[in-house]
């Protein structure tokens, strides 16, 4: 790659990188504190909810209570209630009710009209109304009957009917009261107001007429249901400001919905003459748990919900997904594991009051008596950020639950995290590409000369042309590297020429010493061929010598003394033997110790000029020998 590549390269990364950095870290503390903050927000809110939703539930409480106390000691009702318990019992006798036609007129409304809309609200589960109706006495069959069987009002507006015309005791009263409890329900939104006979249990009245209308709440069919219970503990109350409430359950006059009571005893000159039950709307604290549909505007957002769970943690409210998707609603109860049965019949009734379990963390914790916030799973599985507490509420152990999806809750943190991924992204393409112009002109101004030199040295190496010089003019390093460039190489250029210079001396040099070696090498060839004639000679007298010492055993001094002389000379020739091939050997190194050649070659000389005396005295000396032993073999 290219160094001005390299530059712009590394530039764009030392610009880049930083900036990533930073945004990274910035996005990530950002996401934390946003996280922290939202989650602080959403808990604030959901508190804020779940407290303000708590104190209506508990003030409504307080109110139904208020209420029942009111209307139980108004005087309008203590004389209802001793004109309704008065005339109850003598009304079959003041119309002469055919008791037996007219309880089997009544079944077939049981068996019709109820059984139809029982199997409606509860997934199509059969009705056995005959129980029911076996438990009825004949006072009871002539009041259902006329009230209820005979009413020309459709189910579910039997209250319409004020008077039967029939001018009985109990119809008169009826006409008097009737319009003025009514009109009392519909404002208040009860689902019904009784009046019962404390000492029979007998319901005496009713605003709606149902099929608990005359039954005895001590005996009859339904005195183990809630309206019993109210029934019982009201009727061991003392005061008449004392009241007596149950919780959710199912009611089967009601087709097996959810019912609560509250119920007050009746006082006239204190004695207890009745007691007052009102059957709690359901629909009116559904629409406080509900923001009477109104979510988002409280700020519960797509998915918050505020709902009521009892101490057996069953639902005491309905869910804000039943009914805004009671589809998905339903399926996400099935994949929880509530068995099949319970969810058709939530389905069918459109209500999961007193039929949901709902078993969180957080309804643990209420439970017990705790209030707080938490992230944990809900009753779909789902986490939700839940805020919850415990009801304040005489005779109720309930809890309150305030909770939002945790994805919802969180969402905002997204939203913001792209937001800053994405301003990170756009920053960081914008100060790279910045960058990058930056880098490109400051490698163009950094490449240039360096191309320059490198352009030159590629000249200079392919030409070989010692007198190419840098042409850069800088106070920077690359100006101190082309001037060192540029000396270097005219300190190159002179070394060259000396160095040629030598060579050709050396040249000359070479070829006289070669000459002088040639010669020299011819002179000891010679000087080797003589030496060898003289070693020659020196044998053949040696044998002469010894011929004449075996023939002239007489002359053994003379002899001895030849003899003497002869082994001095054959010590001498072993010597200059010796001499001559360590010059042999001298000669065959020379080439190596060329600037020696002239000094070794007089050095030879000398020698040589000492061989040749030793030659001729050993000429002379074996000339004297023959003469001397001539001479002795004379003698």
């Amino acid at each position: 790659m290219l160094i001005r590549n390299k530059m712009l390269l590394s530039g764009a990364l030392l610009v880049a990188v930083p900036v990533i950095i930073v945004s990274f870290a910035i996005e990530q503390m950002a996401a934390k504190e946003s996280t922290a903050a939202l989650q602080n927000a959403n808990q604030e809110r959901l508190v804020a909810t779940r407290d303000l939703t708590k104190a209506h539930v508990e003030d409504y409480f307080g109110t139904i209570e208020k209420q029942v106390q009111t209307f139980s000691n108004s005087r309008m009702v203590i004389n209802a209630a001793l004109s309704f318990v008065s005339s109850f019992g003598s009304y079959r006798e003041e119309v002469s009710a055919d008791v037996e036609t007219e309880r089997s007129e009544l079944a077939k409304y049981y068996r019709d009209d109820f059984s139809s809309e029982y199997k409606r609200r509860n997934a199509g589960e059969s009705f056995n109304g005959d129980s029911w109706l076996s438990q009825l006495d004949d006072d009871s069959i002539a009041l259902q009957y006329r009230f209820i069987q005979a009413n020309p009002n459709s189910l579910g507006e039997k209250d319409k009917l004020d008077s039967l015309g029939d001018n009985t005791t109990y119809s008169r009263n009826h006409e008097i009261y009737h319009p003025i409890f009514r009109d009392y329900l519909q404002k208040f939104e009860y689902y019904d107001i009784f009046i019962a006979d404390p000492d029979s249990g007998d319901i005496v009245y009713s605003v709606f007429k149902e099929l608990d209308f005359t039954t005895s709440l001590k005996t009859g069919a339904f005195a183990q249901s809630g309206i019993g219970e109210a029934f019982r503990k009201a009727n061991q109350l003392s005061g008449a400001d004392d009241t007596a409430l149950t919780d959710f359950a199912p009611y089967g006059p009601s087709y097996q919905d959810q019912a609560a009571f509250i119920a007050s005893p009746i006082f006239e000159s204190g004695k207890k003459v009745a007691i007052l039950i009102f059957q709690m709307p359901i629909g009116k604290i559904n629409n406080m748990m509900t923001q009477h549909g109104n979510w988002r505007d409280v700020g519960l957002g797509e998915s918050g919900e505020t709902y009521i769970v009892g101490a057996d943690k069953m639902a005491k409210s309905i869910s804000r997904f039943l009914i805004e998707d009671q589809e998905g609603y339903l399926e996400a109860l099935r994949s929880g594991g509530t068995p099949s049965s319970t969810v058709e019949t939530i389905g069918a009734k459109q209500s999961n009051i007193g039929l949901q379990r709902i078993d969180t963390r957080g309804v643990n914790a209420a439970v017990s008596g705790q209030s707080g916030f938490d992230i944990f799973p809900d009753y779909r599985g789902v986490p939700v950020l839940s805020a919850y507490a415990p009801l304040k509420i005489n005779g109720l152990d309930w809890v309150i639950m305030a909770e939002i999806d945790e994805e919802e809750a969180f969402r905002p943190i997204d939203n913001l995290v792209s937001s800053i991924v994405m301003a990170i992204v756009i920053i960081a393409l914008a100060v790279t590409g910045i960058g990058m112009v930056i880098s490109l002109w400051f490698a163009g101004t950094i490449a240039k000369p360096i191309v320059k030199l490198s352009d030159t040295i590629v000249e200079i190496e392919s030409n070989s042309d010692l007198t190419k010089r840098v042409d850069i003019n800088s106070n920077d390093e690359l100006g101190a590297a082309a001037t060192a460039f540029n000396s270097m190489i005219s300190t190159m250029a002179q070394s060259i020429s000396l160095v040629n210079d030598a060579a050709s001396q050396l040249a000359a040099t070479a070829e006289e010493t070669a000459v002088i070696t040639e010669e020299t090498s011819q002179a000891v060839d010679i000087q080797l061929s003589e030496t060898t004639q003289v070693a020659t000679a020196i044998t053949e007298m040696n044998s002469t010598v010894e011929e004449v010492a075996s023939n002239t055993t007489r002359t053994a001094e003379a002899a001895n003394a030849a003899n003497n002389e002869v082994v001095g000379g054959e010590r001498a020739m072993e010597e200059t033997i010796s001499q001559i091939q360590q010059l042999s050997s001298e000669i065959n190194s020379a080439a190596e110790v060329i600037h020696e050649v002239e000094q070794n070659s007089n050095e030879i000389g000398s020698i040589l000029g000492v061989i040749q005396g030793i030659a001729e005295q050993t000429n002379l000396l074996a000339l004297n020998a023959a003469i001397e032993a001539a001479r002795a073999g004379e003698q």
